[in-house]
């Protein structure tokens, strides 16, 4: 994503967030503003697109091999994938990272770094994570990555299928679901 991580690095809050979707819209051509008019979107509608896509695990250059020709939602995403460039921009120009930023970027440094998730599985021996039944599939990629370095994974999770209420963020409940097909020795208890 090319940020300079070190101490000045800042976390942008919501607030701060939608105000950089914002700006980022203003710089959209006069057609494609009037187009997100004529449509009805606007900058929540492009930010819930942007979240749910980084809760898959995509960054904005991702987004944009999402983007199929013809399709019915071609200009919506195409639109959504300018504004996402120049927030990015906008951000990394503020030296900051939104929180969804830092886990789809932490997930990428794992998968290319290796080492990275060696180091933290030997630093975390155990995982427990609580509430897994809103894990999105960026977050249980970063929890996978390090638990299985260990020789047996060592992750405990807890979780109600029936009880995922977060879809809207990107909760994913195949997460939940699929745990015994990630993890074969699994010792379920009710």
């Amino acid at each position: 994503l090319g940020f300079i991580i070190d101490d000045s690095l800042s976390i942008i809050d919501e607030q701060d967030s939608d105000k950089l979707v914002k700006d980022a819209i203003k710089e959209l051509s006069d057609e494609d503003r009037a187009q997100m008019d004529d449509n009805g979107w606007n900058h929540k509608t492009i930010k819930s697109a942007m979240g749910l896509a980084k809760a898959e695990g995509f960054d904005a250059h991702d987004y944009i091999s999402t983007i199929t020709p013809g399709c019915r939602d071609e200009e919506f995403k195409r639109i959504a994938a300018n504004v996402w460039a120049s927030y990015t921009l906008k951000c990394r120009d503020n030296n900051g990272m939104d929180f969804d930023d830092i886990l789809v970027l932490c997930d990428k440094m794992l998968k290319r770094e290796p080492y990275m998730a060696e180091e933290l599985s030997y630093r975390f021996r155990y995982i427990h994570l609580d509430e897994y039944q809103d894990t999105n599939t960026v977050q249980m990629s970063i929890m996978d990555t390090i638990a299985k370095q260990h020789d047996i994974p060592n992750i405990f999770v807890v979780g109600d299928e029936k009880q995922c209420i977060y879809g809207f963020r990107g909760a994913n409940n195949k997460v939940i679901l699929q745990f015994r097909d990630r993890y074969k020795n699994v010792i379920q208890l009710d």
